[in-house]
């Protein structure tokens, strides 16, 4: 085994959902971004409300990898069901404070286990339900950590619930960070990786998906709520509206996704988020924006299926249906982000290329992506916004009356870039667009020359994509490199983890992340891995990304793939055995 580098510094706060825990995790990762450290956040929470074992895990590294760490450092509990899962993930040198009244377990990893009056303490500041803030003001003393800092985030955590909840839920941050000194001194038990310069952003990759569709001109968004993707709907709603756009809650995906269609037909910019099973019922909507080459974009934040499946744990089960889903034959893009940061990007690239191909682009994250948070460089949106410049329509006749349908809107330039198809109430661009099969103005039209002509001219524009595609595959690592890592999405982070820990004993790994799913960029993939070993990592059972690496490419007998779908993060262990064993 490959010795495991070092991971800075895992904490992890559990219990019950509904006991602060969320809350507290978020407050405690705020401030360490504030003080210039690079914290990801992971959730682990059952598919309720209230009840059901809860944990949040705060990472600190130097490079703010979004990959779950290997073991846990300080682990704070306030119920003894999540301790027996809590033991695999602690280790020697590790300590686990439990509220009082909880039986601590005596744990096989060797870790330090010890109780600590978390309730008792909340209680004396005037507020039982505050141990998550006394839990955040231990932490504070055994990492060593800026009390005040701490406290702003606080104030700011619980700025709207008015003066008096604030003082209280101070009061216990400074109780717990007091009684924690008290008992293991003023020294910081616990030392975090330097915290850096930069400006950074806390962010999770909803919220940046959600900037880069702003990024991109994106006035309209239409959604139905869904886990993990209705963050996207709630952080564009206020901000869209500051725009002038639109942002609605629909009945169901099916009325979400037609209405997108409606307004994109329109000329607006268009975006929905969703989950797999909302995924199944755009299916045909997705087809009429196929046939008609309407443009709108589909981030896709997945989740374990089938059917309900598991809805607040993590999977990438539904590559297969984006790629293929649906009855027919049309130009679709599928793009898939590596990390939160990419997020903003690679939702601003999904509108482009349904803009420059008159197609609908998906975008597919992972609960990993979606709901967990990461340290990122403030965006430039200005930058950004300037690769979205308008198009004007081609082929429009000034002189056209009302009723003239000479113009072509299927037909674009005569290359496989189409132009801007006229808008409704443009002088000389009026045209059809419908679900059947037509001819260059919008008619329906059956005739077997004209259905292959226009079948030919939409699927020519499959290789345009790919070469139009900004990094369709991200290559790093060594040129020497003895075996590639391929993944895609949120596991992608695991594999470059991996990499790091393959170099310190020797072994030289390429990290190959596939951005471009679909049209499949077989040239830049075929080049990014050469002759060598190949693993795929991906968290489904029917090894999706490998069976479509097959279907494109002859790499059968030197492919092996990494899969994980038991609803949790993947990390690097896995990845790292398979290299070593190949």
């Amino acid at each position: 085994m490959a010795p495991r580098a070092a991971h800075g510094i895992a904490w992890l706060i559990a219990g019950t959902a509904g006991e602060g825990l969320e809350s507290g995790g978020e407050t405690f990762a705020r401030a360490l971004a504030a003080l210039g450290y690079r914290p990801t956040t992971q959730r682990d929470f059952p598919s309720r409300i209230r009840g059901g074992d809860t944990t949040f895990t705060v990472r600190l590294t130097p490079d703010g990898r979004l990959v779950p760490p290997a073991h846990i450092d300080l682990a704070l509990a306030f119920n003894d069901t999540v301790l027996a899962r809590l033991d695999a993930r602690l280790g020697k040198g590790s300590l686990l404070l439990v509220d009082d009244g909880v039986k601590p377990l005596v744990p096989a990893s060797g870790a330090k286990v010890e109780s600590f009056p978390f309730t008792a303490l909340a209680t004396a500041a005037g507020l039982a339900r505050a141990k998550n803030m006394v839990a955040l003001g231990a932490s504070a003393a055994l990492l060593g950590m800026d009390l005040a800092t701490l406290a702003s985030s606080v104030d700011e955590q619980f700025s709207d619930k008015g003066d008096k909840v604030v003082a209280q839920n101070r009061a216990a941050l400074r109780a717990g960070h007091d009684e924690a000194v008290k008992r293991f001194g003023s020294s910081p038990r616990f030392t975090a990786p330097a915290p850096g310069k930069a400006p950074a952003l806390l962010l999770s990759g909803n919220e940046a998906a959600s900037l880069g569709a702003l990024a991109a001109g994106c006035r309209v968004a239409a959604a139905y709520p869904i886990t993990p993707a209705s963050d996207i709907l709630e952080y564009l709603t206020p901000r869209l509206q500051a725009l002038g756009g639109t942002a609605l809650q629909m009945e169901d995906e099916l009325a979400a996704c037609n209405l997108l269609i409606g307004a994109a037909f329109a000329g607006a910019k268009t975006i929905t988020a969703t989950s797999g099973p909302g995924l199944s019922l755009m299916t045909e909507a997705l087809g009429l924006a196929g046939s008609a080459e309407t443009p709108i974009v589909v981030v896709d934040c997945q989740r374990p299926g089938p059917s309900t499946g598991m809805p607040t744990k993590h999977g990438q089960e539904d590559l297969w249906h984006l790629v293929h889903g649906g009855h027919g034959e049309h130009v679709r893009v599928v793009l898939s982000p590596t990390n939160v940061a990419d997020a903003f990007h690679t939702v601003s690239e999904a509108f482009r290329l349904a803009e420059e191909f008159r197609c609908p682009a998906f975008v597919a994250m992972d609960q990993q992506q979606s709901m967990f948070k990461q340290t990122v460089a403030p965006f430039d949106l200005a930058a950004e916004a300037q690769r979205h410049t308008p198009r004007t329509p081609n082929h429009i006749r000034a002189d056209a009356n009302a009723w003239d349908h000479s113009y072509s809107a299927y037909y674009g330039d005569g290359s496989e870039h189409p132009v801007r198809v006229a808008l409704p109430g443009e002088p000389g661009g009026r045209h059809y667009a419908n679900s059947t099969e037509h001819a260059p103005n919008g008619f329906t039209n059956e005739d077997p020359k004209v259905r292959v002509e226009m079948v030919d001219r939409r699927l020519r524009r499959m290789e345009a994509i790919v070469e139009e595609c900004k990094d369709a595959v991200v290559v790093e690592g060594p040129k020497d490199a003895t075996v590639a890592l391929v993944s895609w999405g949120s596991t992608v982070e695991a594999c470059r983890e991996a990499a790091e820990r393959l170099a310190k004993h020797g072994v030289k790994a390429r990290v190959v992340a596939v951005r471009l799913l679909w049209p499949f960029p077989r040239e830049a993939f075929a080049a990014a891995v050469g002759d060598l070993p190949i693993i795929v990592a991906e968290a489904n059972a029917f090894a999706q990304l490998a069976r479509l690496i097959k279907s494109e490419l002859p790499v059968h007998e030197r492919l092996r793939s990494v899969l994980q779908y038991d609803g949790r993060t993947m990390a690097s262990d896995a990845i790292v055995d398979a290299a070593e064993a190949r």
